[in-house]
């Protein structure tokens, strides 16, 4: 309640005040000050976008919803309504420009993402089989399937014989998720489905993953896919829970490392 409280007078008043005075003393509104006083990254840019957001002035706050085509008309009406001298700060333009192509991108991404887990997985679609086909001779590459349809695909992670119907709340976000992690960490995607058909090490609760026989990376918890409303990486991939499980499996490991020193040596190996 006290936080709620102090949060509303701060955005209300208080930051209002602030930022006036502050601005008196140096010279600068409170975007000159965040360009020129961060380094050109992802605090940058997260710092312009709240500023934007907190903004009164509606048209510093559409500068967050432009395409990339009307970023530099959005830089121009922000120099204009904060009455910038240009000539004095050269590069405030460009640093400003850089940031909001960055979070044009971000929303961008976040669209196309959200698209992906809205799209159902579809037996009939050849590009869906393909995807599916290559993702177990990347994680069984030395066994091939009897059928499309048979119980090998509990191997690899799912539940029943027929894959299409693991792919629910995340569409093919999950199996390109799961693609996208066995191309580019081929070593580590099989040590982690070695691992969890482990009869003793096969099932470990470990911060929000859980290893069960086999590693279910296609039934992603609510988790897997969340951009908070702060910026993220332009390059950002779709790969997500890759990163998150992969992190957690090493830190796994290496908290376990007493339990596990013969399993890993034997994953060495592979």
């Amino acid at each position: 309640m006290i936080i709620d409280l102090w949060r509303y007078f701060y955005t209300n008043i208080f930051r209002f005040w602030l930022k006036w005075i502050v601005r008196l003393v140096t010279g600068k509104c409170e975007l000159q000050r965040i360009c020129n006083g961060t380094r050109k990254n992802a605090k940058r840019t997260l710092r312009i976008e709240y500023s934007l957001e907190s903004s009164k002035h509606k048209s510093l706050q559409n500068a967050l919803n432009a395409t990339e085509d009307e970023v530099e008309k959005c830089v121009a009406c922000i120099i204009e309504e904060k009455k910038i001298k240009v000539q004095k700060d050269t590069g405030f333009a460009s640093k400003l420009q850089s940031s909001l192509l960055q979070i044009s991108g971000y929303k961008k991404l976040c669209l196309a993402v959200e698209d992906l887990k809205k799209q159902v997985y579809n037996s009939d679609n050849k590009e869906h089989e393909e995807q599916l086909m290559e993702l177990w001779n990347l994680l069984m590459p030395h066994e091939k399937l009897k059928a499309r349809i048979t119980k090998q695909w509990c191997d690899i992670g799912f539940q029943g014989d027929d894959p299409k119907t693991d792919f629910r709340g995340m569409g093919m976000l999950g199996l390109t998720n799961l693609l996208y992690f066995s191309k580019h960490y081929p070593h580590e995607a099989r040590r982690i489905l070695i691992r969890s058909n482990h009869p003793k090490l096969g099932r470990v609760v470990h911060g929000h993953v859980l290893y069960s026989a086999p590693c279910p990376l296609h039934s992603a918890p609510s988790w897997t896919f969340k951009l908070d409303k702060g910026w993220a990486p332009l390059r950002l991939h779709c790969s997500i829970l890759n990163v998150k499980c992969l992190n957690h499996y090493r830190e796994t490991v290496s908290a376990r490392k007493g339990d596990t020193d013969t399993l890993m040596q034997s994953l060495e190996s592979i």
